[in-house]
């Protein structure tokens, strides 16, 4: 697995090692380095790359962020809940506000490791697409898949957006 790399957060990092960081820094480790400490990190690993879900996702100290943004949805949020919940698209059960590590997606599959973001206006500008560029690869080495939606494309063709997740649920589960 030579030239394989992980970014991990500090929090997963230093549970295995505490000085390979410095608290608040994300770092990237070789992938022979993150095996070592954790088989279970990677995908080679006794556990086929699966995270105990205490530990990973919602974690109890983020239950009342969690709980605040699905009472505080965007209408593009809500709108697009509709056709997600209730396992409604193609039997696939989602999470609304689901915490992964330190972040919080919209929706996210478990099943299928899939998080669904829908961006706003507090999205746009260089700034924030940066951070969001950042926190989807930290999310995304964690083997989760990822797509991204605007708030105009959920709202004006939700027909269209649920097609494109149809389809990459389709192709998830026929690779499973």
């Amino acid at each position: 697995m030579e030239g394989i790399f992980f970014t991990l957060s500090f929090r997963v990092v230093n549970f295995f090692h505490p000085l390979l960081t410095k608290e608040g820094i994300f770092c990237t480790l070789p992938y022979e380095v993150v095996n070592f400490f954790h088989p279970l990190l990677t995908k080679e690993g006794a556990g086929g790359g699966l995270f105990n879900m205490t530990d990973l996702f919602n974690r109890s100290e983020m239950k009342r962020t969690r709980q605040s943004l699905r009472n505080d949805a965007t209408f593009a949020e809500r709108v697009l809940w509709q056709s997600l919940r209730g396992s409604q698209l193609m039997g696939v059960k989602f999470r609304r506000q689901c915490s992964i590590d330190s972040f919080i997606v919209d929706f996210y599959a478990p099943r299928l490791r899939l998080a669904i973001e829908v961006d706003g206006i507090s999205h746009e500008g260089q700034t924030a697409q940066d951070r969001d560029t950042w926190r989807q690869k930290i999310i995304e080495n964690y083997g989760i898949t990822f797509l991204r939606f605007s708030d105009v494309e959920v709202t004006s063709l939700p027909e269209v957006v649920t097609g494109k997740i149809a389809e990459v649920i389709q192709e998830m589960l026929k690779r499973s």
